[in-house]
């Protein structure tokens, strides 16, 4: 009696031969096009891990930077032609020299306190110096923010995790800037001479979501790699924060008035709470 789950199983031995390399090469075709699928879903897989990977060098371009050599570092500081030009050269040149030298003139500030030793997941060690004798944030929001904007229930960093204030109401945000306007003057904000020369923010020139201080949610580690000379603000605020219409998610503005006199006017709504940097960049003698 015939199974049924067979029910053409041939008679003769020959005929049953055949059928069986017809069962086997049906089953090597199945066999290799599981293997298709599975390949083609490694290399998707793939490349969706390596695009939640933000680069520096993968920034779209921003027709309000000149250059692209201060890739969205909006708020920060005053044009280059105001400050030594020895100083702003720096950023450009490649020698361990010029990095040190830099470096000097940073720690003769003596806006920056002891530092601490900070572990990223991503990037290996940080130092973080707290910063000292830096301008406090106002001890009530400007009118502007009061009128025109709500309250700030929580913040979504680049990971798509929740931050909430702290429990006097305000956020602790981060900002990217080149090394070099620490102490000198930035493009897109005139009158200023340095973040730290001048103890603190100042509003920069509108990049599509309006003048203000842009910033990150959480510290945007993956940016960074050894020896780009760039570091890290740590940056306390008012619970007034928009978040950016466009470029990487996490991203957010405290805007300023809107005014033709806001460009490069001082932030009196944050305070520049700390600097860190990659630890392994650091000239020994700013591991104190």
């Amino acid at each position: 009696m015939k199974r049924s789950c067979l029910p053409c199983w041939p008679e003769s031995l020959a005929a049953k031969h055949q059928c069986l390399i017809k069962t086997v090469a049906a089953v090597k075709v199945a066999i290799t096009l599981c293997q298709a699928e599975i390949t083609q879903y490694e290399e998707q897989h793939e490349a969706e891990n390596q695009s939640v990977i933000p680069k520096r060098n993968m920034k779209r371009s921003c027709r309000h930077c000149d250059g692209r050599q201060f890739v969205l570092t909006e708020g920060t500081t005053s044009p280059a032609t105001e400050i030594p030009t020895t100083v702003h050269d720096m950023q450009y040149t490649g020698h361990h020299d010029d990095v040190s030298q830099l470096w000097s003139v940073i720690r003769s500030t003596k806006k920056l306190r002891e530092g601490s030793v900070v572990d990223s997941a991503v990037c290996g060690q940080w130092m973080r110096f707290p910063t000292s004798n830096m301008r406090p944030m106002c001890t009530v929001p400007s009118s502007h923010l009061l009128h025109l904007r709500s309250t700030t229930a929580y913040i979504i960093d680049y990971h798509q995790r929740v931050i909430n204030p702290a429990d006097d109401g305000t956020f602790i945000v981060y900002h990217m800037v080149p090394l070099v306007h620490l102490v000198s003057g930035h493009p897109q904000a005139p009158g200023s001479s340095g973040i730290l020369k001048d103890a603190g923010m100042r509003n920069g020139s509108n990049h599509g979501d309006g003048i203000g201080i842009y910033v990150y949610a959480s510290p945007p580690y993956e940016l960074f790699k050894p020896g780009d000379r760039w570091c890290i603000l740590e940056i306390r605020c008012w619970p007034f924060l928009t978040r950016l219409k466009r470029g990487s998610r996490g991203r957010y503005v405290l805007k300023s008035e809107q005014g033709p006199d806001a460009v490069g006017s001082l932030c009196e709504d944050c305070e520049v709470k700390a600097v860190l940097h990659m630890y392994s960049t650091l000239p020994d003698f700013m591991k104190f």
